[in-house]
């Protein structure tokens, strides 16, 4: 996650050249983020409450 972390801090935020690119990665990060979550539900034996994953600025939820 360090190289991820290089790009958030780079000089790419902030430039409208960059903005689709910026976009993509961000959902790709949510999206990794929502698996990881799934892929841990699954593991979690009796869970009997809803699990809910999003992130700031994001509209969508991952429901297990």
């Amino acid at each position: 996650m360090e190289s991820l972390q290089q790009i958030y801090d780079s000089d790419a935020f902030g430039n409208k050249e960059y903005d689709t690119a910026l976009g993509v990665a961000s959902l790709i990060v949510v999206l990794k983020f929502q698996k990881l979550i799934r892929d841990s539900a699954r593991q979690i034996e009796g869970l009997t409450i809803p699990l809910l994953a999003t992130s700031h600025d994001y509209d969508f939820i991952y429901e297990h």
